[in-house]
């Protein structure tokens, strides 16, 4: 049987009402990957902005200048327990800033990253990022996956193009808290349905006890089944949640009326018309009737 333990790591957001900085929050979300670890977690996502969270853009621009100590201290942890972690990160490359979540093996290598291709006006326009132009799938020991980040959930050709491109399982690191809870989670569980795929998402909560503050960070980590069915949710406090999930039980549903199970992701690509489909991106939409 092909099957993985996901967590999906929820650290306390950095907020002055909280008493909690940047660094104290990197450090509870190392702590809380090293708990993953002695839960049995395979693979860890930690949550978007996960070195600059908190910061103003010189600081932002500074910090994604000097990744290599908590690159260092992760890849410790991944070959210290054989797992393997997806770490989201500020960083600068070739003069440029990226939202980059960096793949990393039981080893401490990484095996690729993802550049967020969707960036939002405050990246842009206040914090002078520059977007990525791939939506690569990595292999790993256990499955193809994907990373789609925060804004990219509003764009459903995202998730789409990573399960067709194979990826089983897509880590979906975020600090989206412009919308509803319940927005949020109907987001990623289609998200799921659109690729096939378990979507893992983890997100920033508040610290245990600590009373709710009007904008704050809300939790939201959570990991959906390809149905869209959520089996393991964080709550609002920081913390995380964890998940065995079977690869080789896809998700399955009568193609039709009376018709037995199926593989969705079979008879959905047997069904599919990409012909029709490239107007889409062409600009072109299909011709009123």
């Amino acid at each position: 049987m092909r099957a993985v333990t996901v967590a999906a790591i929820q650290p306390p957001e950095p907020r002055t009402e909280y008493g909690i900085a940047t660094e104290a929050m990197i450090e509870r979300g190392l702590a809380w990957v090293a708990e993953a670890a002695r839960q049995g977690a395979d693979v860890a996502l930690l949550p978007e902005y996960f070195n600059v969270f908190g910061l103003e853009k010189d600081a932002l621009h500074a910090a994604a200048e000097r990744i290599s100590d908590l690159c260092r201290r992760v890849a410790e942890r991944t070959r210290a327990n054989n797992m393997h972690v997806i770490l989201p990160l500020v960083v600068k490359c070739g003069g440029r800033y990226f939202n980059r979540a960096l793949i990393l093996d039981p080893r401490g290598v990484e095996i690729g990253h993802y550049d967020k291709v969707h960036l939002t006006i405050t990246e842009r326009d206040d914090y002078d990022l520059a977007a990525g132009g791939a939506l690569p799938v990595f292999k790993t020991a256990f499955c193809m996956v994907g990373v789609m980040t925060c804004y990219d959930v509003y764009f459903p050709e995202v998730s789409r193009i990573l399960g067709l491109k194979g990826a089983e399982i897509i880590f979906f690191p975020t600090l989206q808290r412009s919308e509803q809870e319940e927005v949020c989670l109907l987001q990623a569980r289609m998200r799921a349905m659109d690729s096939f795929a378990y979507i893992v998402r983890s997100s920033y909560g508040r610290p245990a006890g600590a009373k709710a503050v009007a904008g704050a960070m809300r939790g939201g980590s959570y990991i959906v089944r390809p149905d869209g069915v959520v089996i393991a949710d964080a709550g609002a406090e920081e913390g995380m949640t964890i998940a065995r999930i079977d690869l080789d039980n896809p998700w399955r549903r009568p193609r039709c009326h009376g018709a037995p199970p199926a593989v969705v992701r079979d008879f959905i690509m047997e069904d599919r018309r990409p012909e029709l489909y490239a107007r889409l991106v062409e600009g072109e939409l299909p011709d009123a009737k």
